[in-house]
């Protein structure tokens, strides 16, 4: 996305760009506008050295979609999604089409930052404008997707992919339980052998905490009665291919004879408990 509406921009500053002119544009002009940026914030954000690039923002041919590369890490992602917002709202007013590729931008933007200030629940209020700019943002970000399949010419910038549809339900799940998708919040810690000692027994109790703002009532192997170190978790908030992962994960360390029921059960569990 931030690739896409980098790449983008330019094309619309500069009609008639060339190949080698957006990679020139990218690692001298993009690039300083982007250190000068994270100078001014200093140890509060994660820079990257790496320079800007066509390559790296998967922009070598103009029928390709832009993305970036493997090279720019989740953290640097991050940074550059707020110094993205900062630079597209400067071009507003200036270069045709920035108004939208700055509202998609900055939907996105708001929704990482409500994520980021907030603990493992949101209040009621604050769910509405969490789940208010991740939709507005992909709105945003579909009608540039419109945009773009409706030119003439060969350039395309916004790929509609699986990843957004999947973002639309964590908004339905956000909306529904009032969930920070971003982490979850632990309460002390507890023993991996007890936890896996503790799977195949039959007998739990229920206890009631505060989690948040919310009371929880959570249902526990007889095993952690009465022991006062326990980390929680209610629920996982993977995507769908690190879901895989962590479900195969699982599955290979069990026997095939019983690899359904004992992957299916220690799943369970660890929707609940959580190793440090």
């Amino acid at each position: 996305m931030i690739a896409a509406l980098v790449c983008s921009h330019i094309d619309s500053l500069y009609p008639g760009i060339t190949l080698k002119d957006l990679d020139s544009v990218l690692s001298k002009d993009i690039y300083k506008h982007y250190k000068h940026w994270c100078k001014g914030r200093g140890k509060h954000v994660t820079p990257c050295s790496h320079r800007f690039s066509a390559a790296r923002f998967g922009k070598e041919k103009w029928p390709t979609y832009p993305e970036l590369g493997s090279i720019y890490k989740a953290a640097v992602v991050k940074t550059m999604l707020f110094w993205c917002n900062d630079f597209l709202k400067e071009q507003v007013g200036h270069v045709m089409g920035a108004d939208q590729r700055f509202h998609c931008i900055f939907g996105f933007a708001k929704f990482q930052y409500l994520m980021d200030i907030h603990g493992p629940f949101f209040e009621p209020s604050v769910t509405a404008e969490v789940v208010k700019y991740a939709r507005a943002g992909l709105l945003f970000y579909q009608e540039l997707a419109a945009l773009d399949r409706s030119r003439a010419d060969d350039h395309r910038f916004y790929k509609l992919i699986p990843k957004c549809h999947s973002l639309y339900e964590m908004t339905i799940y956000t909306e529904n339980t009032n969930r920070n998708p971003r982490y979850l919040e632990s309460i002390n810690t507890f023993c991996w052998s007890a936890l896996v000692s503790s799977l195949f027994w039959n007998q739990y109790f229920f206890v009631q905490t505060t989690l948040g703002s919310s009371q929880v009532l959570v249902c526990l192997p007889r095993f952690f009665q009465g022991q006062a170190s326990l980390e929680l978790r209610f629920e996982h908030c993977y995507q769908d291919e690190d879901l895989m992962k962590e479900v195969g994960r699982i599955a290979s360390r069990t026997h095939p004879a019983t690899m359904d029921s004992v992957t299916l059960h220690r799943y369970r569990a660890l929707l609940e408990l959580c190793v440090d």
